[in-house]
């Protein structure tokens, strides 16, 4: 929620707009963290919500998704259910924290993803793309 993966996406890929949405409903400070601020980029937006209530506000399809939601099953499964019908064809999923540290997006993944080929970003590493067979 301080907003350093967007920054990197969006130094990565200055030509995209970097959509962020987050419940920012952790402490107090989150509310109005200003590292957020201080992490954006002029290609950077952030919206205060929801997945669902972006899919529900009909923005249109997505080129790029990382799903790095709440780590309990039954908050990322619905994200990532949304995360599909929100990508558009060919358009690439990211799911942040799949590891045995997280056994409820692992599980998550498993059940709306099946069969689906998982890459990890590194060694050791919790973000994984997502590529449909």
């Amino acid at each position: 929620w301080h907003g350093r993966t967007a920054a990197y996406m969006a130094d990565a890929c200055p030509e995209a707009t970097i959509l962020s949405i987050d419940v920012m409903t952790w402490p107090p400070l989150c509310a109005n963290d200003v590292n957020w601020f201080k992490n954006r980029r002029p290609n950077m937006r952030l919206l205060v919500g929801t997945v669902q209530q972006l899919e529900a506000f009909g923005i249109g399809k997505f080129d790029m998704i990382l799903v790095d939601a709440d780590h309990s099953y039954h908050k990322v499964k619905p994200d990532l259910e949304s995360a599909l019908r929100l990508l558009a064809p060919g358009g690439r999923l990211f799911a942040h924290d799949h590891c045995e540290d997280y056994p409820g997006v692992v599980q998550a993944v498993s059940e709306v993803c099946p069969g689906w080929k998982i890459i990890r970003a590194g060694d050791g590493c919790s973000l994984v793309e997502l590529l449909k067979p």
